[in-house]
């Protein structure tokens, strides 16, 4: 009985590995807006701010792949929003996707509570950036 429910164990295991592999390895993540700011910040200068295209974002997830370095290593501002078209952030206010307030980060932050539209990215931080906007295809 023990050697039983040791194997179906392992098996469900197995199977439960294969299918994520399976499943990653099939996701095709479409770039639909991307911007690097590498060594164009000048401190003690107010940050800069970048507005992408217009794109469209449809009902698939999205995603915020990000690499951000403050030039001070214990503070950062950098924020990244994703803006209806036609409208202004700062205007008709806007719920930033990303925020990070320390020196240096990065990695992947899912894109949540937007409907399927047409909207533009806006970037605003000092240092250095790469983003991008990625959509599950």
């Amino acid at each position: 009985m023990k050697t039983l429910v040791s194997f179906t164990l392992g098996l469900v295991i197995l199977l439960l590995f294969q299918a994520c592999g399976n499943s990653s390895s099939t996701e095709q993540w479409n770039t639909l807006a991307e911007n690097t700011n590498k060594g164009q910040y000048q401190a003690p200068n107010p940050p800069i701010i970048y507005k992408s295209e217009v794109f469209s974002l449809t009902d698939q997830p999205a995603r915020i792949v990000y690499e951000y370095e403050s030039p001070d290593p214990d503070f950062g501002a950098f924020s990244v929003f994703i803006v209806e078209e036609f409208k202004d952030s700062q205007v008709d206010g806007a719920m930033p996707q990303l925020i990070v307030g320390n020196g240096k980060a990065n990695g992947s932050q899912p894109v949540e509570f937007l409907s399927p539209g047409r909207y533009y990215l806006e970037i605003s931080g000092m240092g250095d950036w790469d983003v991008k906007l990625e959509q599950l295809q």
